[in-house]
């Protein structure tokens, strides 16, 4: 029995394997209504990417349409990225944020040091 032609490409084996991945990201940390639009914004961008390869490479449709296709699915991956990233650097602003109400900024810190040495 002879697959069908995605099968043999290993854009679409990676187009599994993000699929797959982002399932379990979104799952793991993108618990919550809070998350429900970003969450689904990336599921649907990585089914899109697998499903326009497949699409793409079927018998049925012209090189053109393949092109169209293909094009659609780079898009999907390239809007997927910058999801990962925008939830990355939210992430890292939280974190700064955090670190800047527990222990201060430069500034402060700075000043606080030259009131100790005032008071000695």
């Amino acid at each position: 029995m002879k697959l069908p032609k995605h099968k043999y490409l290993l854009t679409y084996h990676y187009a599994e394997v993000v699929y797959d991945l982002t399932e379990e990201f979104c799952r793991q940390f993108l618990p919550g209504r809070e998350n429900f639009r970003l969450r689904e914004q990336m599921r649907s961008a990585a089914r899109s990417n697998k499903q326009n390869i497949v699409e793409g490479v079927s018998q049925q449709t012209s090189l053109k349409g393949q092109i169209k296709l293909l094009g659609v699915a780079q898009a999907s991956t390239e809007e997927l990225v910058a999801d990962y990233e925008g939830f990355l650097l939210s992430r890292q602003i939280r974190a700064a944020e955090k670190k800047f109400i527990e222990k201060g900024g430069w500034s402060e810190n700075l000043f606080r040091k030259r009131l100790s040495f005032r008071k000695k």
